[in-house]
Order: C-alpha cells, then structure tokens, then sequence
C-alpha cells in the first residue's frame, strides 16, 4: 500500500520515513500523526513558556472573532498566563451592541460566582498574617435561624463547600432587596427565598452553596469589618491593582453590559452578597490574582506571603474525593490537574481555568448569555496545552 510521504525539510522527511518502513498501515499512519508538524510545535510550545503564550494568542485570535459573530455574541476578554510571564489580555467587540463602545483591557465586569475563589484568598492571606484562623468556628448568632447552637461550623468548611448548606434563591430581587446588607440575607429578611439552610452534617459531603460565602462575609465583617475595604488592604493594594473591588450596589457605574442570546443589552443586577458574588473587575486582574497563589504553592515570593502549603490547599482539595479545594472547582470531577471557576449572571458569563503543573491561567469574559460557548472553547486551549505538555 502507497503511503504518502510526509510534508517538510528533506532531513524532516527521510526521518519521518524511517519510522514507516515496517509495521501495518494504521500502525505507519499513527506514527506519522506523532512526527508530523502540528505534534512538533506543540510539543516544543509546552516546552517553553513564551512559545507557549504564542501559540495560545495565534488561536485566539484566529478562532476568536468567528465564534463571536456566529453566537451573536457582542464582545470579549481574555487573559493569559503562562509561567512567570506578563499577563498577556486580547479584547474582542463591543461592550455594548447598541453604542458599539470597543473592549478595552481596562473594560470591568461584574465577576459573579468568580468572586468566591478572590474571597477564599482573601481569607487565605489574612491566615498567613496569623490575623484568623481557618478553623474558627462561626458564632451561634452567626448561623442562620433554627439552626441548632451546637452545630460547630469552621471558616475552611465555608470556603470549600463543605459546610452542609444548600442556597435557594428567589426569581427576582427588588431593589430595596439588592441594597439591604448581606446581614439581612443571612437572617432571611428577604422574604421566603434568598437563606441559607443546613441539611446535612458539616463535612459530609461537597455542595456548591452560595449561602456558605454570604457567612463567610458576615464573619470577616464582624471581625475586621466592611469587606470590600479588606480586600483592598490585603489582596489589591498588595499587588498594585486599583481596577478590581468589591463595589456596594449603589455604585452603578459603566461596566461591560450583558446581553440576552440574540444580543440586545440587558440591565445589570446586583448582587448585596459581596463575596459570593460581587467582585467587579478585569480579566488581566484575575489572571495576575491567580498567577500569585500558583507561585505561592511553588514557594516562590509574592506580595500575598501564603505560605506553600495552604496556596496547595486553594489548588487542591484536602478532602478525600472532595469536587472543591478553597474556592475553585475540580474539572472533571476530582481530577486536580486542572480546576477553575465560572460566573453567570444575566447576560454576563465568566470563567477561570488554572492549570497548576505548567503555570497557565486562563480568564474569560463574554457580555451574552451565549457566551459559555465561546469560553468553553477559550478553556479548551489551555486543556490542549496541557494534554501537550507530557
């Protein structure tokens, strides 16, 4: 049977052909797709940081643009880090369809969900200031109603999900509602809807609840009180970021706007529960945040001063079979080697994807509620790099 000779070099092709005189042809075809060109780059991209960031920025800004028209999708941002490299941000269409203001790299948006891992380094750099414990426990009063006042309840079970509670939600909030305290959430004086409730026993099992980070905050607020200027003493300020703070809901200032699936804008939403769900910022403040907590886990120097051992435990979980570490998601189930976190708020979808063992971090924002498309294919890069990088 014929085989056809691969492309390249003439040096390139006697070597390739050198592996294909003997063995069956599926046997000649796969050790072709091993030594063709495509495995070569990637395989010397993995290897080196700055080829590495290439290779990522080349496909986005080739695969990018397309998706964003064919989804009706009116803009984008991204951040990239690959090792100890700048943080490199490609900015995409408009932040909103009807004025068609372009994206900036200065462009914020409201974060959503992403804001609970930002909460858990927070909260981790006030452990490494010896300022709190991760296994406090929550006072009786700072539990919800009817809760029993011997249910002990530690910072670190809140942090990574694992404190017994489920959050439900109420279909629309008021606006009275969206600027009452987190306090008042916590106390259900929202109504029927918007509490978090414990059913079943701390360190049982993994659940995803919101409701854990509105005690979270509740917590840091009574011992070091208003939370958005804590994160500022102890994340931003530390790191030089002034674009990136937790805003109360009156502050209602021009951001990325979010648009329904056929792309018309939609009003924002706010969010009283600051640390859940209320950090505003950039993608390329995200991906700096994150690049920190990987150096910290390797112990090199960091203005965050995390000690190694519990940046690992904000990148990997502590718990047997655990789905969380502190703050961030487990991909695919409890697989460690990639984990992140994403942000849904009406029209407004976000991810992070971090990727421990070869220093990427991946940040994306998109302003339409078909954007998880776009940005599963953003997080899929980094996977690709990854799978390369063996």
């Amino acid at each position: 049977m014929h085989t056809q000779e691969p492309t390249g070099s003439r040096a390139s092709r006697h070597n390739a052909g050198s592996h294909l005189i003997h063995g069956s042809p599926n046997e000649r075809r796969r050790v072709t797709v091993r030594m063709g060109p495509r495995w070569i780059v990637n395989r010397i991209a993995a290897s080196h940081p700055i080829l590495c960031e290439l290779r990522l920025r080349e496909a986005l800004k080739r695969t990018f643009p397309r998706r964003l028209r064919g989804l009706a999708v009116p803009g984008a941002q991204v951040s990239l880090a690959v090792g100890d490299r700048p943080v490199h941000t490609c900015c995409f269409g408009f932040a909103r369809s009807d004025t068609r203001d372009p994206v900036n790299s200065r462009t914020r948006w409201r974060a959503g969900s992403i804001s609970k891992p930002v909460s858990a380094i927070i909260t981790a750099c006030l452990a490494a200031r010896n300022r709190l414990d991760l296994d406090d426990c929550l006072l009786p009063d700072e539990l919800p109603p009817g809760v029993p006042s011997n249910l002990l309840v530690t910072v670190r079970q809140l942090l990574a999900h694992r404190a017994g509670l489920r959050t439900t939600y109420s279909p629309q909030l008021s606006l009275d509602t969206l600027l009452a305290t987190n306090q008042l959430a916590i106390r259900g004086e929202y109504g029927t809807g918007f509490i978090p409730e414990f059913t079943h026993a701390p360190d049982a099992s993994s659940v995803y609840s919101g409701g854990g980070y509105m005690l979270l905050q509740n917590h840091l607020e009574r011992r070091f009180g208003d939370f958005a200027a804590l994160a500022r003493e102890v994340l931003f300020d530390p790191l030089g970021i002034r674009t990136s703070t937790f805003p109360p809901a009156a502050q209602r200032e021009p951001l990325l706007v979010g648009h329904d699936a056929q792309g018309r804008p939609l009003d924002p939403v706010w969010s009283p529960c600051t640390a859940a769900s209320g950090l505003v910022t950039t993608s390329a403040d995200l991906a700096a945040i994150f690049v920190q907590v990987l150096r910290c886990a390797r112990g090199k120097t960091s203005p965050l001063g995390i000690p190694a051992h519990l940046a690992a435990e904000i990148l990997k979980p502590t718990a047997p079979g655990a789905s969380f570490t502190l703050g961030l998601h487990l991909h695919h189930g409890t697989d460690a080697n990639a984990l992140g976190h994403g942000g849904f708020l009406p029209g407004l979808r976000s991810a992070v994807t971090l990727i421990p063992r070869i220093m990427v971090v991946a940040v994306g924002v998109t302003n339409s509620e078909s954007g998880f498309e776009v940005l599963r294919n953003f997080g899929g890069l980094a996977h690709e790099l990854a799978a390369a990088h063996t």
